[in-house]
């Protein structure tokens, strides 16, 4: 089910940004690795969040429910972004990157501990 696939994806991308590490100067091609496990990793994630996010909502307000799933990976990137640069700045990008797979890791332990809710009920 969708939650299953979520986590997939969000330990996939993890993978992925950790293993940018891997990639340097001397090691350019290296860099297949991460491209092949983030992509990998965003194919699964945003079109099962998106239709996690869409769900509870009627029929009749889907497209709404849709720019509200949108609107929230904006506001993430919006602020996000800054944070990131700062952490790159100041510790590098290798820093920078195992941020964001210890976020990707941390929030699917979150959700993975969390039961799914649909409709106001649990659904496994």
């Amino acid at each position: 089910g969708p939650r299953r696939v979520l986590l997939a994806g969000m330990t996939i991308m993890a993978l992925g940004m950790f293993s940018f590490a891997l990639v340097t100067a001397s090691r350019p091609a290296l860099i297949i690795l991460p491209a092949l496990l983030t992509g990998t990793g965003h194919s699964l994630m945003f079109h099962t969040m998106t239709s996690l996010t869409i769900a509870p909502f009627p029929t009749a307000v889907r497209g709404t429910a849709s720019a509200l799933a949108l609107m929230m990976l904006d506001l993430g990137t919006f602020a996000g972004a800054p944070i990131l640069g700062v952490i790159g700045e100041h510790f590098g990008f290798t820093a920078l990157f195992a941020s964001i797979g210890g976020f990707c890791l941390f929030s699917a332990m979150v959700f993975g501990l969390e039961p799914l809710r649909v409709s106001g009920q649990k659904r496994e």
